[in-house]
């Protein structure tokens, strides 16, 4: 992929300068990362990255590990929205008992 394309999608979601892409590269091309592997185009100033083996098992590891924590995170949710249900319920029941000690009733909203 060209440098510049990989430019133009990162500052779709960030503010980064070209310096800062190509040095970003350069450090994933160096170990012990060795991501990516630069290569020179015809043109003296354009480069291009090239994903090899080991940054396609990285993305693969990444994208299961985010698949997994994203699974984890919703039976979280799920749980925590139980238990506030619950909560919920146990309030507006000690509500009902204590109006209905003192004589008043309560209306359904």
């Amino acid at each position: 992929m060209r440098r510049k394309d990989i430019e133009r999608s990162l500052q779709t979601w960030f503010e980064v300068s070209s310096s800062a892409i190509t040095k970003a590269l350069r450090s994933m091309a160096r170990p012990p990362l060795g991501l990516v592997q630069i290569v020179e185009t015809c043109s003296l100033r354009a480069k291009a990255g090239a994903a090899n083996g080991e940054s396609e098992r990285f993305l693969a590891t990444m994208v299961a590990e985010g698949q997994d924590s994203n699974s984890r995170s919703w039976i979280d949710l799920f749980r925590r929205g139980e238990r506030w249900h619950r909560f919920l319920l146990r309030v507006r029941s000690a509500l009902d008992d204590a109006l209905a000690q003192s004589g008043g009733a309560t209306e359904a909203r």
